[in-house]
């Protein structure tokens, strides 16, 4: 489940690529599988394992030499607020669905700004304002949760931040559209209840579509569900080294 364009940064081979927030390191692999070299960056160190497991598990399923991606890739343990690494280190950061869950989000974005190349890219997502407001609004579990979401960003307030940090917005896409449903569903039979039967019977199609089994499903997604209903609001962005406050 991507949630961002990575075409869009060209060919990744021989780049450095940060996962922040790297979570089960869905991206982390998808990068892999375009030749980059990735580092998966994590406050949890569970997630770590979790990740490094799921790079094995890809070279299995992918049935490549045993190292393939492994070689390619280290985690890192770490606070994003203070990234352990040079100024001017990376190619690539990818922050996907991290932004809403913590207080210092200026800050993460300054660490990004700080440690990616002068010729480099990002990119961010957050959930986006519509489909995360009805969410708000039909479930006080689903962000008063620990660890869960805090805020929600408007488009225009996600892209000032960023421009603040010193990261230029170059463009944007939307992505999951059918989540937004799901989780409009879940929100209102109760976030934990997997035995209701429409939300079972609804993550079980997500599941088909997100394994490649729905092919035709997965295009509707794409060509009009995401533009109108997509869970996620993904920003590309640029060093902007002119207007970066200090």
């Amino acid at each position: 489940m991507i949630t961002f364009e990575l075409d869009r940064f060209g060919d990744l081979h021989g780049t450095l690529v940060l996962d922040l927030g790297a979570g089960g390191g869905r991206h982390t692999i998808a990068a892999l599988e375009r030749g980059a070299t990735v580092v998966s960056f994590e406050i949890a160190h569970d997630l770590l394992l979790e990740i490094q497991g799921a790079i094995l598990s890809a070279e299995e399923y992918l049935e490549l030499e045993d190292g393939t991606f492994s070689i390619r890739a280290s985690q890192v343990q770490g606070d994003g607020c203070l990234l352990p690494f040079p100024d001017e280190t990376f190619d690539i950061i990818l922050v996907s669905e991290v932004l809403e869950h913590i207080f210092e989000d200026r800050k993460v974005l300054s660490e990004v700004k700080r440690v990616l190349k002068k010729n480099g890219a990002a990119a961010a997502s957050v959930p986006r304002y519509f489909g995360e407001l009805i969410n708000w609004l039909l479930s006080k579990e689903y962000h008063s949760a620990k660890g869960g979401h805090i805020r929600i960003y408007r488009r225009s307030q996600l892209r000032e931040r960023c421009k603040v940090a010193g990261l230029d917005a170059v463009g944007f896409s939307y992505h999951h559209g059918l989540h937004t449903p799901y989780w409009w569903l879940k929100s209102v039979v109760g976030i934990d209840n997997g035995k209701n039967r429409l939300v079972s019977r609804y993550h079980s199609k997500l599941v088909e579509v997100m394994m490649g089994e729905q092919p035709k499903i997965e295009e509707f997604e794409a060509k009009f569900l995401n533009p109108i209903l997509g869970k996620s609001l993904s920003i590309y962005l640029r060093r902007d080294d002119t207007s970066a406050t200090k």
